[in-house]
């Protein structure tokens, strides 16, 4: 490790998060980049505690997923230097723990350094996947509301993101067929693409995108 300071990959989709990945171990950095990739995030990867303390004070992430046992400092006193900083400057990025050893304890010692939340490693697609829905930003700046979907969906992540893929297959057909009918002043056309787009993003609480289909 050491080698690598930080690399920027891959651009965040629309209501992707923006995460600062550290970890030293090539083969994890590789499922990990891949995983988030997939599910729509953009990642920057650091691989040592260092890099992570100095790359976390540009505050340009949405969330951090820190390796525990990185060499030189590791990511608990990185975590401890990142929260002693927010608490003189302001601020607070999550910080979610990856760590192999999954002992008792561990997740007590995570917890009490500043860290958020805890994932054991070998890192599940569905773990990662539930896990950084719950840090999806708040939806006053982002078109669909994740979380207010999956308190309606009383939590069942498999189910939200069934929708998702059926609103990402048929949302921009909806919006073609809206802006067609605008396009003709087709008004009878139009009111009725408007209602079935305000069905289907009302499933995501979207209200920044149902005041844009209503205008």
């Amino acid at each position: 490790g050491g080698q690598l300071s930080s690399v920027c990959i891959g651009e965040s989709a629309p209501g992707g998060l923006r995460v600062l990945l550290a970890e030293d171990n090539p083969v994890n950095q590789r499922l990990a980049v891949r995983l988030l990739e997939k599910l729509g995030h953009r990642v920057t990867l650091v691989d040592s505690g260092l890099a992570v303390l100095e790359r976390a004070g540009r505050g340009d992430h949405d969330l951090i997923l820190m390796d525990v046992q990185m060499p030189g400092l590791d990511g608990l006193a990185a975590t401890r230097q990142i929260r002693q900083r927010e608490a003189a400057q302001g601020g607070h990025v999550p910080i979610i723990a990856m760590t192999a050893r999954a002992m008792a304890g561990d997740r007590e010692r995570c917890l009490e350094a500043g860290m958020d939340d805890y994932l054991a490693k070998p890192v599940d697609s569905q773990q990662l996947r539930a896990m950084l829905l719950r840090y999806q930003p708040d939806s006053g700046h982002l078109l669909l509301d994740w979380r207010g979907a999956l308190k309606r969906l009383d939590g069942d992540v498999e189910l939200l993101l069934e929708l998702a893929a059926l609103f990402l297959q048929d949302g921009p057909q909806l919006w073609r067929e809206l802006g067609e009918a605008l396009d003709a002043g087709d008004v009878p056309r139009s009111t009725r693409a408007v209602h079935s787009l305000k069905g289907v993003l009302a499933n995501f609480g979207a209200a920044r995108a149902l005041a844009l289909a209503e205008q």
